[in-house]
């Protein structure tokens, strides 16, 4: 239930940012800015189709693998991610800037650094808890 919650904490803290550096011009003055919301973004990604893979039963019961754990956790990104990207192209960022390849290669490499840092700390949390019980 925590996962659950850190995600929506999550995107109600993506969706704040966004929308007041929207009005505040932040993504123009700060050019981190943009690295920062592509890295929470992985983040989230990693803490919703963790939660909904592994706790949500969705999917039936899941054995905690750290194999599983990254497999889930990068495939739902680059579904996310390159769906966020095409979302991008279709209302209207300019695909003829001559950054816009690099921009989006970074945005989709910085994602998925937010994704596998929470991969891991997912691992240590969950992983770690469950080998303990197994061997108490």
């Amino acid at each position: 239930m925590q996962l659950l919650f850190a995600s929506l904490v999550l995107i109600v803290l993506i969706s704040s940012l966004h929308i007041y550096a929207g009005e505040k011009y932040l993504y123009f003055l700060y050019w981190w800015f943009d690295i920062v919301m592509h890295f929470l973004g992985g983040v989230w990604v990693g803490v919703t189709f963790l939660w909904l893979y592994f706790f949500s039963r969705f999917f039936g019961q899941q054995a905690f693998q750290k194999g599983k754990v990254f497999k889930v956790a990068i495939i739902s990104f680059v579904i996310v991610g390159l769906s966020w990207e095409i979302f991008e192209v279709f209302i209207g960022v300019p695909i003829y800037e001559p950054n816009y390849i690099f921009d989006t290669v970074s945005d989709l490499i910085v994602g998925t650094l937010g994704v596998l840092v929470f991969c891991k700390y997912f691992i240590f949390k969950f992983l770690k808890r469950e080998w303990a019980r197994v061997l108490s």
